[in-house]
């Protein structure tokens, strides 16, 4: 058997929805401003007529954020860049690949990578490498404990 660093999921969010923590954008600027918030944010300022302090408090963003969302509107007369596409290669988890990992976890909080990714195999016929569950793992926020031994040298 190949010795590789295997890495022992601790699950930090039993009883969650999964969807929230993948759409969840991490960076440090805080969440993403939605396109529904944008397209209401539009609404107040010129159907409403509502003053940008007004929107700042019911939206829950900057100003300097009201103010680019609004002059993003008056250039492209849409609330989001039309030719700004998502760059790199689309994910090989879904949503729904993902709640079956949680479902995982929450069945064995403590759960080797080796295990999941074979689970993943066998009841979802999904392929996919240590590293691609590592990273999503991170993504979500679970953590994880380094061990030497693979889960069958167990």
């Amino acid at each position: 058997m190949i010795r590789a660093r295997k890495f022992v999921c601790i699950c930090p969010w039993p009883n969650s929805d999964i969807c929230h923590a993948a759409s969840y954008k991490s960076n440090r600027y805080g969440p993403a401003t939605s396109v529904e918030l944008r397209e209401r944010i539009v609404h107040w300022f010129y159907d409403f007529e509502l003053p940008v302090k007004d929107i700042v408090l019911l939206s829950g963003r900057s100003q300097s954020t009201i103010y680019a969302i609004l002059q993003m509107y008056d250039t492209y007369g849409e609330v989001t860049i039309p030719l700004a596409n998502r760059t790199g290669r689309k994910r090989i988890l879904d949503a729904n690949d993902l709640r079956y990992i949680q479902s995982i976890l929450e069945a064995r909080p403590i759960t080797y990578l080796d295990e999941i990714q074979e689970k993943l195999f066998q009841n979802r016929e999904i392929l996919v490498s240590l590293a691609t569950l590592s990273r999503t793992l991170r993504r979500l926020r679970c953590r994880t404990k380094g061990s030497q031994r693979s889960s069958g040298e167990r």
